[in-house]
């Protein structure tokens, strides 16, 4: 059967499907970026493109998007490096919206993330900030389902004892 306008159209997201993501997860993969960039913007904004110039649906949109964007992310993060070998990049001051309701101040919460293991920080950043399933965890990050648990549990766990907090954050 030959591709046709409406055989396109009907394999790819709507229009307002990507409305729906644009305006639902933009901040929160915008978030998520900022774990490999200092333009984590340029990066969501790039996974976005390619969403739109996708052929076919994908099955979990939401995480191909964190996929997409954590891929850009990294690539724009290693120009960034080529270009600028002689300086580190410079320090996201704030990761959060603020939010006077936490009993924890932002800026601490970013620093003792910054201490985590990249592979432990992203899950939880996607987790808690980007409300991401572990099973859309693991299809963003390419470990299994059991692998991302483990790494949030993990995380958590380090977090907590960094920031010195006795609550649990399991969901």
């Amino acid at each position: 059967m030959p591709l046709t306008d409406q055989t396109l159209t009907d394999q790819t997201l709507t229009d307002q499907e990507v409305h729906d993501l644009v305006v639902n997860w933009t901040s929160r993969l915008v978030l998520f970026a900022r774990r490999w960039t200092n333009c984590p913007e340029d990066a969501v904004q790039q996974a976005f493109c390619n969403l739109c110039a996708l052929q076919f649906r994908p099955d979990d949109a939401v995480a191909w998007m964190f996929k997409a964007t954590r891929n850009t992310a990294i690539s724009i993060r290693r120009a960034e490096m080529m270009r600028t070998k002689r300086e580190n990049s410079t320090a996201v001051t704030n990761w959060f919206e603020p939010d006077t309701e936490n009993r924890l101040d932002g800026e601490t919460v970013t620093e003792k993330l910054k201490e985590l293991p990249p592979e432990l920080g992203e899950v939880v950043i996607a987790r808690i900030w980007g409300g991401l399933t572990f099973e859309q965890i693991a299809a963003a990050t390419g470990c299994s389902k059991t692998t991302a648990h483990r790494l949030y549990n993990e995380a958590v766990a380090a977090l907590q004892k960094r920031l010195k907090v006795n609550e649990t954050f399991d969901e």
